[in-house]
């Protein structure tokens, strides 16, 4: 599964959650930071996200996805950690 981000500038982690709801069928109970993100791709929170063996998150190296930014960099290493997400275009990929 692809998740294309690439769209627009997103600035802090409420703009990610926004952005990733639909796509990634998150629930409306979601918990909106990195530990419920970490646990969503443990599996059983999103059928959706459940249904595909990768997600590929597509972004550009600005604002949250920015280097050096500490919460993008987390998010990221979760992503990676998982075995079950990765993000694409922080320009080492």
């Amino acid at each position: 599964m692809v998740v294309d981000l690439r769209g627009s500038v997103i600035e802090s982690t409420d703009e990610l959650w926004d952005r990733l709801a639909a796509p990634c069928g998150l629930p409306s109970w979601f918990g909106r930071n990195l530990d419920a993100w970490k646990d969503t791709l443990s599996g059983g929170i999103s059928l959706v996200l459940d249904s595909y063996p990768v997600l590929v998150i597509k972004v550009q190296p600005l604002g949250l996805s920015a280097p050096g930014n500490e919460r993008g960099q987390t998010f990221t290493a979760i992503c990676r950690e998982s075995g079950r997400a990765q993000v694409e275009g922080l320009g080492s990929n």
